[in-house]
């Protein structure tokens, strides 16, 4: 298998966080990661997240150079990955969303407070 980059998305409360803890025991083969790795500063916008996925792509390029592969789960803008300094067609980008109902969104979150 071609070693590939894998972005996936959802809003909060879908169960990214939770994605990665799962996807970390069970794929041997790559590297699996949080986006908001590292923190996120307060105050944290657009111009972060574009930095943050600039970020994500040369790390998964040094991953790639090791014959792995880089799953990123957290929100993350399919426009803003294509339209990054790192980003280029080698890379072998995908995309996966997750989706769940309002109403349960609605419930994790309350439960957050």
């Amino acid at each position: 298998m071609k070693p590939s980059i894998f972005f996936i998305t959802g809003t909060s409360g879908t169960g990214k966080s939770t994605l990665v803890d799962y996807l970390k025991k069970d794929l041997a083969f790559a590297e699996v990661h949080d986006f908001d790795e590292g923190g996120v500063p307060e105050g944290a916008d657009e111009k972060w997240r574009k930095e943050r996925t600039n970020e994500w792509l040369k790390k998964a390029k040094s991953y790639q150079q090791k014959n792995k592969s880089t799953v990123i789960c957290g929100v993350s803008v399919p426009d803003e990955v294509e339209n990054s300094p790192e980003y280029n067609k080698s890379l072998n980008v995908h995309y996966g969303i997750i989706h769940i109902s309002e109403n349960e969104i609605k419930r994790r979150l309350e439960a957050r407070g």
